[in-house]
């Protein structure tokens, strides 16, 4: 990742990698099949001196690191496609963050991953823009709770925008788990999508859900 031009393509060969890859340039990273990455002695990192902490095993960010702490500087385009990433259950664990990543000379995608056992799947933060998720499979042992498949968030006023999920198998049965929690007010667009039940997704026991666009009570 050090080593590649910006706009580049980063190969990566079967096997299994107990790592934390850390990227702040504009690349494609892919893995082939057998790629495997192990959260293992993960650290932390706070963006632009918030009060925010987050663990990713891929961290992905427009900026510079200063010690543990992002500091924001415009934004970059990258894909991250075919790994086997697998979380082990690590606390607040995040599979792969992307803070400020918008689509240019490399497109903004995330794709064709399989994602074990995170609190967080997949985090789009900040001003990431024209971002596709798709074909991922995220997933959890039966009975967990209160696991987050993918999660879109704000920070320093600024909100993703432009978030595409689709085809991606999301939680299995037999567990109460958020398929897609987007806590800004630009609507995520989420369809053909597995939502852990035949029927779809379910809304939770206090509130009712429903779709932004079509108004469909989640109701499975």
């Amino acid at each position: 990742v050090d080593a590649v031009c910006d706009c580049g393509v980063v190969h990566v060969r079967a096997g299994v990698y107990y790592e934390q890859v850390l990227i702040n340039k504009s690349l494609s990273l892919l893995g082939e099949t057998g790629a495997k990455i192990y959260a293992s002695n993960l650290d932390s990192y706070t963006i632009d001196d918030s009060t925010i902490i987050y663990t990713p095993v891929i961290f992905v960010f427009a900026g510079v690191l200063d010690g543990d702490n992002v500091i924001s500087n415009g934004n970059i385009g990258v894909t991250v496609d075919g790994f086997e990433i697998n979380g082990d259950n690590t606390p607040d664990s995040i599979a792969i963050l992307y803070h400020n990543v918008e689509s240019g000379c490399t497109p903004c995608v995330i794709s064709n991953n399989t994602i074990k056992d995170f609190d967080f799947g997949i985090q789009i933060d900040g001003c990431t823009d024209d971002t596709t998720i798709e074909w991922n499979r995220i997933q959890w042992p039966k009975h967990t709770m209160d696991k987050v498949a993918i999660l879109i968030t704000s920070s320093n006023e600024c909100e993703p925008d432009n978030v595409e999920i689709h085809h991606n198998y999301i939680g299995i049965e037999c567990g109460w788990n958020i398929g897609v929690w987007n806590q800004v007010s630009n609507i995520a667009n989420a369809t053909f999508n597995w939502w852990g039940a035949p029927d779809g997704p379910a809304s939770p026991e206090d509130e009712t859900n429903y779709d932004a666009i079509t108004h469909r009570e989640a109701d499975g």
